[in-house]
């Protein structure tokens, strides 16, 4: 698999810790550098590095990693990307924004939903109980920066309440 920075890139041992912490129990065994700054993981089974893969964007020190296959002949090159998808979850949702609605409205402070998890789905589709948080695929606009907070303001309510976002 290969990987890349859109801006600002981490350093290559920061790169190395992240992939092994992450990735270890998933078959990575090793990790290098090119000289254009592409960084490269070699996994055990190819099985697990298509996992990774479908998991979208990797986030490393709050910036985004691209990762796409790696194949022989491939033209390394850094695409602009304008919209990135970002797996996003959000923490203390007030109630009543416990549905589609109400989670499109609080994405709409970081971008667009493109799907749930399963359990988020799941939670929206019925009345009863709900997880510690929702779980989001969000299209994100690249150029912009992420926010760490987002606020809720409750009909109702005097002020507004922080909604936790983890990229």
């Amino acid at each position: 698999m290969v990987g890349y920075f859109l801006k600002k890139r981490v350093a290559f041992h920061v790169m190395q810790y992240n992939a092994k912490r992450k990735w270890s129990r998933r078959g990575l065994l090793d990790v290098i550098i090119n000289d254009d700054v592409f960084f490269f993981f070699k996994f055990s089974n190819e099985q697990d590095l298509l996992a990774i893969l479908e998991e979208g964007v990797c986030m490393v020190e709050g910036k985004p990693l691209i990762l796409q296959r790696w194949y022989p002949h491939i033209n390394l090159s850094k695409n602009v990307h304008k919209l990135i998808p970002l797996w996003v979850k959000i923490y203390n949702i007030p109630l009543q924004y416990w549905n589609r609605e109400g989670l499109s409205r609080i994405c709409s402070g970081v971008g667009n939903i493109l799907m749930a998890d399963s359990l988020t789905e799941q939670i929206c589709n019925i009345a009863t109980g709900r997880p510690r948080f929702a779980k989001l695929l969000i299209e994100v606009d690249s150029q912009r920066p992420l926010p760490d907070k987002l606020y809720v303001i409750i009909p109702g309510d005097l002020g507004s309440k922080p909604v936790d976002v983890c990229l």
